[in-house]
């Protein structure tokens, strides 16, 4: 927040070293007595950090759906073309395997979406990054009920062992 102040139109990456020595402080000044290793520590500063970051990109992309709605609504259009075209390419590639591709069709809609709009240059990556999330998340849920419709014992025989090793893992607790 006080870089924020200081700062308020600098790219948040370059706050990541400052960031990261505040959390790895605040973590060790916490650690006293814990028997925490400096390794635990930086790895309890770099998952706060990775969580804050978490958090900043989720209001982001909240704030940006809400005030420019338009934006992320061609941007997911861009991405289920590009998407359709990458697959029809190579149907048998991961996902993952899309994704700079993917984003990159996204901030270019958004970018053209955005003329007038007053959307800064980081809302129309924050707009083109929900977008990619949007389409994910309902690729994910196509994909799941496809499974659950083909493979319905598959999907039980894997909800059955992910229950048992639950409560085997909250016996050992």
């Amino acid at each position: 927040a006080l870089l924020r102040q200081a700062r308020p139109a600098a790219e948040r990456s370059t706050f990541k070293p400052q960031l990261l020595e505040a959390a790895i402080e605040a973590a060790r000044s916490s650690a006293a007595g814990s028997g925490a290793s400096e390794a635990d520590i930086r790895a309890a500063a770099e998952a706060a950090c990775c969580d804050v970051s978490n958090e900043v990109a989720r209001e982001r992309e909240q704030r940006v759906r809400l005030e420019f709605p338009a934006l992320v609504t061609a941007a997911a259009a861009a991405v289920r073309t590009r998407e359709a075209l990458l697959r029809q390419a190579r149907p048998a590639a991961e996902r993952s395997t899309f994704k700079p591709q993917l984003l990159e069709a996204a901030i270019e809609a958004a970018r053209s979406s955005a003329a007038g709009s007053g959307a800064s240059e980081a809302d129309i990556r924050a707009a083109a990054e929900a977008a990619c999330c949007d389409v994910s998340n309902e690729v994910a849920r196509e994909r799941e009920q496809r499974v659950r419709l083909e493979f319905p014992a598959l999907v039980t025989a894997a909800a059955a062992a992910v229950r048992t090793r639950e409560a085997l893992l909250r016996q050992a607790r």
